[in-house]
């Protein structure tokens, strides 16, 4: 099992990650069965398991590890101190978020890239078949194998974000491969538009940096200026269309705002700003461990009670990651979130300042924007409360992480194909 997972593991991991998201329920059915698998040869040899305990010692994987780490022992700490007022809360999302640190351990092959690249392609494919479905023949939003709108709207820019990247930075691959990545980013914002989520669009911030990378060649000044004007052409739309605004559910905006001087905060936010507000008043009632995993909701039914928020209805989180964190765990959590969030970050940017050529910091570019996307849509929605979203988050930044670290000369790939690959790690 142990040469099995080293050969294939990353490469499956990488078509799978996006190429199975949208095609099957559950959507992370092979991520977690990996992960499983990585586990229980992290009990049942030694040599993995150094190799397990090395990704703390190693400054690169560092970064990743230790806040992977820090998050679940956070949770267990929260959980552990809020037990005694209700059940206990077993935190299962944090400690996936956690066993992902396996898939590090494992070893990379070049063609695993390749794998990645199609995955996005045939999760476009499957996504836009979705999004068409739940849009003509079901006539509501499309949710895709996701069963949820704002999943499938937030994942799907975030696959067309991916697209585009590797199109615009990838000049080592054929023009028409890189044409091919463009289209399917087109398919993917079909189906982000048939969910008709609005913060999706939040995710083109992360685009933005791509007007200020060197290196540019002709390809990618044409793709880049084209984009500039896609853009501009769908804003306009929206911004003068009726129908446009409707259909995409912006006249709900547009109303809300209509008299600066009585901003309808709750229709704008789709009662968004009153969960928030009932979170701020928690943290600022409980700032040091929150009320635990699962008393938001009781919280937040006693604020009602009490008049200090508007009554509506009660929702088990309070749709913001920073919030989430903070009113569940209090500033100790909120803390932990900040090191998921700026650890992955920080390494993928040491790698990107580590390679010379642009299309060696493609998967560094993909982490960077991985990481900038949840944050982003973090936003409007708890995403770490969600298993779906923490598998995804912590499978694709350790298998970034991965890809990443293939060097210009791909020595790492270097050994006989008969051999598994395995990173270093120090001997226990």
């Amino acid at each position: 099992m142990k040469l099995f997972l080293d050969r294939w593991a990353i490469f499956v991991l990488s078509f799978g990650c996006m190429g199975l998201l949208f095609l099957m329920r559950p959507t992370t059915w092979l991520p977690t069965l990996v992960i499983l698998l990585a586990s229980i040869l992290l009990l049942i040899d030694s040599e993995f398991r150094c190799r397990f305990i090395g990704l703390f010692s190693r400054l690169g994987f560092g970064w990743i590890a230790w806040p992977f780490l820090i998050w679940l022992i956070v949770s267990l700490f929260v959980t552990t101190t809020h037990a005694f007022n209700s059940n206990f809360y077993f935190p299962e999302n944090e400690l996936r978020v956690c066993l992902a640190l396996t898939i590090l351990c494992f070893g990379v092959r070049q063609n695993s890239k390749a794998a990645f690249v199609c995955g996005l392609v045939i999760g476009a494919c499957a996504a836009t078949i979705w999004g068409l479905y739940g849009m003509q023949v079901e006539h509501m939003r499309a949710q895709g194998t996701t069963n949820n709108p704002i999943h499938f709207g937030n994942l799907t820019a975030m696959g067309a974000l991916f697209c585009v990247s590797i199109g615009l930075l990838a000049n080592d691959l054929d023009i028409k491969f890189r044409m091919l990545m463009f289209m399917s980013a087109i398919l993917y914002s079909v189906a982000s538009i048939t969910s008709l989520t609005r913060s999706s669009a939040v995710l083109v911030l992360c685009a933005l940096p791509f007007f200020w990378l060197p290196q540019k060649d002709v390809f990618y000044k044409w793709a880049l200026n084209t984009f500039a004007v896609v853009l501009m052409a769908c804003a306009f739309l929206v911004a003068t269309s009726s129908s446009v605004q409707e259909r995409l559910r912006i006249h709900q905006i547009t109303a809300a705002i209509n008299s600066s001087q009585n901003i309808d905060y709750e229709r704008l936010t789709s009662d968004r700003a009153n969960m928030w507000h009932a979170a701020v008043l928690i943290v600022q009632k409980h700032p040091w461990l929150g009320v635990g995993p699962i008393g938001f909701p009781s919280e937040f039914q006693a604020l009602i009670e009490e008049g200090r928020v508007q009554k509506t209805l009660v929702h088990n989180q309070p749709h913001n990651d920073i919030l989430y964190a903070a009113s569940t765990g209090g500033v100790v959590k909120l803390l932990a979130y900040i090191s998921l969030i700026c650890g992955p970050f920080i390494y993928f940017y040491k790698q990107y300042k580590g390679r010379t050529l642009l299309a060696n910091r493609v998967y560094s570019v993909l982490g960077m924007q991985l990481v900038g996307a949840f944050f982003l849509t973090g936003l409007t929605n708890s995403n770490f409360d969600l298993q779906i979203y923490s598998t995804t988050y912590a499978v694709l930044i350790c298998v970034l992480a991965k890809l990443s670290s293939l060097d210009d000369s791909a020595a790492i790939n270097a050994a006989a194909p008969s051999k598994p690959l395995t990173p270093a790690a120090p001997s226990c």
